[in-house]
């Protein structure tokens, strides 16, 4: 039998697609297709690189984006920057003057000729020295002086100049140099105000261009022309510079005009009227600590020591604030120290009182350094040790006497040297010493002042001590009442010619001046200490001891009255704490040893003579401890 022929195996349709998306059509294809090279597959592979290709390219137009946002933002910051720059400026600008050509073919030019007045400027500038911070002043330039040259073309400097010149506070200064019949003409303009001009032979241009600076300082930085002026001693063209100020100035320069006024009547010889115009820039600017610095330098002019203390005690704070009120950092750095100094000094705290010192004069730019350490040297002989005082104000290099800065520096050096000739007691020392300081004093007001409140009382304390009780009231007849050490001294001349109602009188007078200080009851505990009545002393010490108990002198007299009334044990405790404040004081040891010698303590005793005989003592108290060491009766 033949078979049958086979049929085709029918093939089976493929499923329908269940989606109109192409990419998820191949997928359902390739998931049934097990051929690695089906065009499923294929399509699936392309669909993969395309995709990443896609992805790349979102990347990077990403990071295009990033890039371009990020330089758009810094070409904003820059310009903004350039811009902020540009309104910020405030120096002075000289552009080049108009010179005719027979001065240029002489080489000056109009560049040159402006450089000359810009030299000038500068000069003006350096000389005008003040306190007070550039950006305080209205009109400051910031010390950015210079000479404008065009450029040809348009440049970033061309535009950085129409920035600053439409948006800062530039002062321009224009002018011309004309010849005429009799000579040259220069002419100067600052700003839009009306030109100044001067007038001179054909080689005088160096004098005219100096003539046009002084004039454009004037006008344009008046509180610095005015500083310029006290400096050379021109007083009257300072007070009407500041007068003027004061009408015509911005409010902050107008508080600052009060100040300069009141320094102005102050190194001029008249601190009375200086005090009440300071008060007025107290008003105008009650947190500017430099008014009342300059309050404390005319009390110490007036011989006001407790003012003076009072003023600085409410000016240091404000040096410590954050708000400057146009002081300098500088400034209020070493001004400070130095006020605190003098405050530690005033309370007897000597050692606190030249730790601030030291500060002061390393602070940087501090202009007052040589008057530091001129205070420094009068806190050693509060620290008895007057050889050391002379030590260090010879080693002052102190410069000639051409400014008020530099005569105070000087006339404290003398006064530190005036008061270890007095610890010393070397009275003819003391004497030359008074003499020299009162012959410089003749030629300059504001030393006439200090030599009203400080040397006349001291040569009225060494005729005293000299035994010429006549002279000594003649000298200090002219002083006035409220003069803290002439009162002082009025007190030990009393008592030393017997008025001792007298005496107290003044010691009451000087207690009124300055009631925080201890000054006035330890002289006149010293007063009844001399006169051999320890009960009347002891408490004027104490009271002494309580205002000031890190000042040595105080206890240490305590123990001398203390000994005088034949309380060994007592006064060797007063001598004990005393020498902690004052270590190096030869008086305290001779004392000391006394009181122990007293107490039966003979070998302690000559260990402290021992020690007093390497330090400072009085002609007297030398000879005393000669005797003491030698064994022989007192």
């Amino acid at each position: 039998m033949s078979e049958a022929p086979k049929r085709p195996r029918r093939r089976e349709a493929a499923p329908a697609p269940t989606t109109p998306d192409p990419i998820e059509i191949a997928m359902e294809a390739e998931a049934g297709d097990t051929s690695p090279d089906s065009p499923a597959r294929r399509l699936l592979i392309d669909q993969g690189h395309l995709v990443r290709w896609q992805v790349a390219n979102e990347r990077a137009a990403f990071a295009l984006r990033v890039l371009t946002a990020t330089a758009g933002l810094v070409t904003v910051v820059v310009v903004a920057a350039f811009v902020w720059s540009a309104s910020q400026a405030h120096g002075l600008v000289v552009d080049p003057f108009s010179t005719p050509p027979s001065l240029a073919q002489d080489g000056v030019t109009g560049e040159v000729a402006a450089t000359r007045l810009l030299d000038r400027l500068r000069d003006l500038e350096s000389r005008s020295v003040t306190q007070r911070d550039q950006a305080s002043f209205a009109n400051s330039w910031g010390g950015d002086l210079k000479v404008d040259i065009p450029k040809a073309g348009v440049s970033l400097d061309q535009v950085q100049r129409f920035l600053r010149a439409t948006l800062g506070r530039e002062t321009h200064i224009t002018g011309e140099i004309t010849r005429t019949a009799a000579g040259l003409t220069v002419t100067v303009r600052a700003g839009d105000a009306a030109g100044a001009t001067f007038s001179g032979r054909a080689d005088d241009l160096d004098r005219l261009l100096e003539l046009a600076a002084n004039d454009i300082y004037r006008r344009t930085q008046p509180y610095r022309w005015g500083i310029l002026m006290i400096d050379s001693e021109h007083y009257a063209e300072a007070e009407a510079t500041y007068r003027q100020l004061l009408t015509q100035g911005s409010p902050q320069d107008r508080a600052w005009a009060y100040n300069g006024y009141g320094i102005t009547l102050s190194w001029a010889g008249r601190p009375r009227e200086a005090l009440a115009v300071l008060q007025r820039a107290r008003a105008a600017d009650p947190s500017n600590g430099q008014v009342l610095f300059n309050v404390n330098t005319v009390m110490q002019r007036l011989g006001g020591e407790g003012e003076a203390y009072k003023a600085r005690l409410a000016a240091i704070p404000l040096y410590m604030a954050r708000d400057a009120h146009g002081l300098s950092k500088a400034t209020r750095l070493g001004t400070r120290l130095m006020m605190e100094g003098q405050n530690l000094q005033a309370r007897g705290d000597f050692t606190a009182a030249r730790l601030r010192f030291e500060g002061a004069t390393a602070a940087p730019q501090f202009r007052q350094s040589l008057l530091v350490r001129g205070y420094d040297a009068a806190a050693t002989v509060g620290l008895h040790q007057p050889a050391l005082a002379h030590r260090l104000v010879g080693e002052l290099e102190l410069p000639p006497l051409t400014n008020g800065i530099r005569r105070q520096a000087w006339y404290e050096a003398r006064r530190a040297a005036i008061l270890a000739d007095v610890e010393a007691a070397d009275w003819p020392r003391a004497a030359a010493d008074i003499a020299e300081a009162r012959r410089y004093a003749t030629g300059y007001p504001d030393l006439q002042r200090r030599d009203l409140s400080f040397l006349t009382p001291m040569q009225a304390l060494v005729e005293a001590r000299q035994g010429d009780l006549a002279a000594a009231r003649a000298t200090l007849a002219p002083t006035e009442a409220d003069c803290d050490l002439c009162q002082r001294v009025r007190g030990v001349i009393a008592a030393l010619a017997g008025d001792m109602a007298g005496a107290r009188r003044a010691f009451a007078a000087a207690r009124a001046l300055a009631p925080m200080l201890p000054a006035a009851d330890l002289e006149e505990g010293r007063v009844f200490l001399d006169r051999g009545d320890p009960a009347q002393a002891i408490p004027r010490f104490a009271a002494a001891n309580r205002l000031a108990p890190r000042f040595a002198d105080p206890p240490a007299y305590w123990g001398e009255a203390l000994l005088a009334q034949g309380d060994a044990g007592a006064a060797a405790a007063k001598f004990d704490a005393a020498s902690k404040l004052a270590p190096r004081w030869g008086r305290l040891h001779l004392k000391w040893g006394e009181a122990l010698a007293k107490l039966g303590k003979a070998d302690e005793a000559r260990t402290k003579w021992r020690a007093a005989s390497g330090m400072d003592l009085s002609p007297v108290d030398r000879a005393r401890l000669t005797t003491l060491l030698a064994g022989r009766p007192a």
